[in-house]
């Protein structure tokens, strides 16, 4: 383990009993794994190979080469993305530098279902501009009160739909789709009111990130 990573947990775990909870947590880990994820692990990701490469195709030779004009705006020009069986909607992002740059998704079950990472991967990548609508159009009070962390979490998903426009509009209606399912519900006739209804974002906050995306494609 390298100094920073040892540094840092001795900034969480502070005590002797914290540390000792840490050890024995991350001793079960270590036998749980050896005794049945990591196999399991493997043979479920020979089964998802075909979606591994259909994700990988639309991502390289679709998505990316569009939302490259985005993604040197937002300083993710490039790094990786990684599919995890554990996730769906919700990604996890960690920013580095334009070049080292990670979103973890969720990992499709067959190539049919290849859209659901992208569509996950666009939820994470308005990160830095949903947070900066969040920030300039809460109040204090409101981000005390927890208020803004909630909205934060509808801005992620109605900023990734604004991000999804700009790539047509079947994949737009695909991603509210996904989302859509992911909260729950099975969508109508009407999916655009239906996604509206269901992830509820002030009108400001809307129009802050969607102007800040017109900004990333060089609209303004």
């Amino acid at each position: 383990m390298s100094a920073a990573a040892l540094a840092q947990f001795a900034l969480i775990f502070r005590t002797r009993e914290e540390r000792d909870f840490a050890r024995k947590f991350a001793l079960s880990l270590r036998s749980e794994r050896e005794k049945f994820h990591h196999q399991w692990w493997v043979a479920e990701s020979r089964r998802r190979d075909p979606a591994l490469a259909a994700v990988d195709s639309i991502w390289q030779l679709t998505i990316r080469p569009k939302l490259q004009p985005f993604l040197n705006h937002i300083q993710q020009s490039d790094g990786q993305i990684i599919l995890s069986t554990v996730l769906e909607g919700e990604g996890r992002t960690v920013t580095d530098d334009k070049k080292n740059n990670t979103i973890t998704c969720g990992f499709p079950e067959t190539r049919e279902r290849a859209m659901d990472a992208i569509h996950c991967v666009l939820h994470e990548l308005v990160g830095p501009l949903t947070a900066a609508a969040v920030e300039d159009n809460t109040t204090p009070a409101e981000k005390r009160s927890g208020v803004a962390d909630r909205l934060q979490a509808a801005a992620l998903v109605r900023g990734g739909a604004l991000l999804a426009a700009k790539l047509g509009v079947d994949v737009a209606r695909s991603y509210m789709t996904f989302y859509l399912r992911a909260a729950g519900r099975e969508p109508g006739s009407d999916v655009a009111a239906e996604f509206t209804a269901t992830f509820v974002l002030p009108d400001g906050m809307i129009s802050s990130i969607d102007r800040q995306i017109a900004v990333a494609f060089g609209g303004i």
